[in-house]
């Protein structure tokens, strides 16, 4: 499974990757994560029951997280990948697409309208293999305070994605 994460500086994008990469090694899959940084950070997720041989920039995601919804194109969106995007906007919701107020469930949650964990949560509704306990012991590491915030971020992104 290829999944590709896209924000802006200082949105979480990095520390997603990281989480989701851990998490599935939780899961018991083999996982790699990078980035590119600049002012919009792409990070990309590859998971697999397999050894992972392949490197380099994602070409063909499964899944895309959009931490900004400033950051989709509906025009350019594929009905092969499967977008979870921080919006309010429900006109966006399709079979293939799917938000969640990420921003306002953190900023609730952690204090913070930083969307990378509430995104995680959501992630976990499509990626079955990855559970949010994965999620949470994974997090524990990569974020450790706030740890009880956190989790409950990550389940009120499972609940509300759309």
């Amino acid at each position: 499974m290829n999944i590709v994460i896209i924000g802006y500086k200082g949105q979480g994008v990095k520390t997603a990757a990281r989480t989701i990469s851990r998490a599935a090694m939780f899961a018991g899959m083999f996982s790699q994560d990078f980035y590119e940084s600049g002012n919009i950070v792409k990070a990309y997720v590859r998971l697999d029951k397999e050894p992972l041989l392949e490197k380099g920039p994602i070409q063909s995601p499964d899944i895309m997280i959009l931490l900004d919804q400033s950051l989709f194109s509906a025009k350019a969106a594929k009905d092969n990948i499967v977008y979870i995007i921080n919006s309010t906007d429900k006109n966006l919701v399709k079979k293939n697409i799917h938000i969640l107020n990420a921003s306002e469930i953190a900023f609730a949650t952690t204090g913070k309208a930083i969307p990378n964990t509430p995104m995680l949560g959501a992630l976990s509704k499509y990626v079955q293999k990855i559970q949010t306990k994965h999620l949470k012991q994974a997090l524990d590491i990569e974020l450790p305070r706030k740890q009880k915030e956190h989790a409950s971020a990550i389940e009120e992104g499972l609940k509300l994605v759309k």
